[in-house]
């Protein structure tokens, strides 16, 4: 498993991937490349933490006609509403998921500023990723990132960590 990147989705959708419900990523442009990317919550402002909670690997990647991508909600988990204010009236791509592994720990890693779509993780991040990639289904790690995703939709994601808040503190 080779993970050099995250890709940052809204909470909501986030959690509904973990759980299996939402099959495929519906985004404006083409995937590059397929394979393996950690995931993590999108939001918050330049210069926040981020934490990837999973990872998951994708299998293809296919253009859509807006009509035909209402008619697919079951894969996306958009509504039509919203599909309709995301895309406007051009195609869209479905990212087709093939696997989801959860982390057994949330893998930690800096926000650039002006990136969107993905986080480019450095060696020793990557590295951490894959270390936790856990190919078990947890039921209580699941909930335990739901919790979090769950957070994030009410409250948003903090500026800095909760590692570093307490290590400013401590010094």
């Amino acid at each position: 498993m080779d993970v050099s990147r995250a890709l940052m989705i809204k909470p909501q959708y986030l959690r509904l991937i973990l759980k299996g419900e939402k099959t495929a990523e519906l985004r404006r442009t083409p995937l590059k490349s397929l394979g393996w990317v950690a995931v993590s919550a999108l939001g918050g402002c330049g210069g926040s933490a981020r934490r990837a909670v999973a990872v998951l690997r994708f299998s293809g990647c296919e253009k859509v006609e807006v009509d035909a991508l209402l008619g697919r909600a079951s894969e996306h988990c958009v509504d039509a509403v919203d599909v309709r204010a995301y895309l406007q009236t051009r195609a869209g791509f479905l990212w087709t998921i093939a696997e989801v592994r959860l982390l057994s720990d949330q893998v930690e890693f800096p926000y650039v500023k002006g990136q969107v779509n993905f986080a480019k993780l450095d060696e020793a991040t990557a590295r951490n990723v894959v270390a936790n990639a856990d190919a078990v289904r947890n039921e209580q790690r699941l909930a335990e990132v739901e919790a979090y995703l769950e957070s994030l939709c009410v409250h948003g994601l903090p500026r800095t960590s909760t590692k570093r808040k307490l290590q400013e503190v401590a010094a």
